[in-house]
């Protein structure tokens, strides 16, 4: 039963987010233009295949050796992307259940056409590679650096300008595709330890969840001419 509950609210798990603290004065635009993030905008659709039963290794959720997978990276905010690559603004953006911080990089060069952007709800972490596309209220607040190119990727290898065949070649075959766009899903159940099982009881002592927590992903990747402009990788795990 909780499996099943799980799979019907998977859709709420990556659109719910909530602000968060992080480092310097955070910065409240008026606005959702920033159309590339999954949590204020990507309208989520189950329809088709149940996500792949499948714990993706962590090589896919590490870029600049930040991995935005581990519970340590949700927990700390951005302290570890300021570590790895610089400090920036914090842009909180939305409102209840829509609410996220995000931390936006773009390239010193190219006039700052690719970007590497953290997103942080409150089941979820997220990392978006972009090349060009429109512009957003606050992407003046990204930070240039020299670590932000065209040859940005995650350790497994996942980058932009990588074609169908590639990102098959790493994730196997898409839960969906288009002509534009394919798009991975998955989720594995994973044993509770016994620390997490007693921070899971309830005041009378029993158990407020079952003895397993849920690891979830989603990556969306976007081609132009055929080749990927837009890689957004979404994870997190719930009880």
């Amino acid at each position: 039963m909780k499996m099943l509950a799980v799979l019907a609210g998977i859709t709420a798990l990556l659109l719910v987010a909530r602000s968060s603290p992080g480092m310097g004065e955070p910065y409240y635009p008026p606005d959702n233009s920033d159309w590339w993030s999954l949590l204020g905008h990507e309208q989520r659709r189950h329809n088709g295949p149940a996500p792949r039963d499948e714990r993706l290794p962590a090589s896919n959720f590490t870029i600049l050796g930040i991995n935005f997978g581990n519970g340590s990276f949700f927990e700390s905010g951005f302290a570890e992307v300021e570590h790895a690559i610089d400090a920036a603004p914090i842009v909180e953006r939305g409102d209840a259940g829509s609410s996220r911080s995000q931390i936006c990089f773009k390239s010193d060069s190219d006039n700052g056409r690719y970007k590497l952007i953290f997103e942080r709800g409150e089941v979820s972490s997220i990392a978006y590679m972009l090349d060009g596309g429109p512009e957003w209220k606050g992407a003046d607040k990204c930070v240039a650096s020299n670590k932000i190119t065209e040859h940005l990727a995650t350790k497994s290898g996942i980058h932009l300008g990588m074609s169908v065949a590639e990102a098959k070649a790493i994730l196997g075959k898409a839960s969906s595709e288009t002509n534009e766009r394919i798009e991975y899903d998955f989720m594995h159940r994973v044993p509770l330890t016994s620390r997490e099982m007693q921070a899971s009881k309830g005041p009378n002592g029993g158990l407020i969840s079952d003895y397993y927590a849920y690891w979830w992903a989603s990556i969306v990747i976007g081609f132009r001419e055929r080749r990927a402009s837009y890689v957004a990788m979404c994870t997190g795990e719930t009880t």
